[in-house]
């Protein structure tokens, strides 16, 4: 009778240890993931400087005008929360225009989304007017990138959020490795 209460008393500590405890090959697995995430984690902390540079950069105005003023129909796809399935999807139209500019005698075009854009994207009768209040010739101001003329836009820098993304990422590497790490590491003490 005396046995009978410490394999009960084994078997309990088995099964709630389990609960606290990663499946016994899961710390290889785990330690691979965590080296290549904190590999690209590193490697994109690296790389922040020069994202950041990027992101400041001027690039150098010049004057343009329109070629040609369109709408490129998109479509919008709702989800519905509650089944997972899908409801049915919206057509949205973007204004675009393609652009010429010169650059130390040499002419090169663009295409770029238009700074102004209709307020509901989801009407065409929006739309129409905000594309057709630019017209062929019309002036407007052009970016270029001054190690590459032939890389233009409308705007003069990327926006931050570019940079954001940049950091978001490598944080999201770097904790992902280290969280992976850790769970190798501590599967790895338990299994002793």
């Amino acid at each position: 009778m005396a046995e009978r209460p410490c394999t009960l008393r084994c078997h309990h500590m088995t099964k709630s240890s389990a609960i606290h405890q990663l499946p016994r090959g899961c710390a290889w697995p785990c330690l691979v993931i965590g080296v290549l995430l904190a590999l690209l984690g590193l490697g994109s902390l690296l790389g922040l400087p020069k994202s950041w540079v990027r992101s400041r950069q001027l690039w150098t105005e010049v004057p343009g005008s329109v070629a040609e003023s369109y709408l490129k129909e998109g479509t919008r796809r709702f989800r519905d929360r509650r089944d997972g399935g899908s409801r049915p999807s919206e057509r949205t139209w973007d204004v675009r225009l393609k652009y010429r500019y010169r650059v130390n005698g040499r002419d090169f075009t663009g295409d770029a989304k238009a700074l102004r854009q209709p307020k509901n994207d989801n009407r065409w009768d929006e739309a129409q007017p905000v594309k057709e209040s630019y017209r062929a010739g019309d002036a407007l101001p052009v970016f270029y990138k001054p190690a590459d003329a032939s890389v233009s836009r409308l705007t003069q820098k990327e926006p931050d959020i570019e940079f954001g993304k940049d950091v978001f990422f490598t944080l999201l590497f770097l904790f992902g490795g280290i969280a992976a790490l850790y769970a190798a590491r501590w599967s790895l003490w338990r299994q002793g």
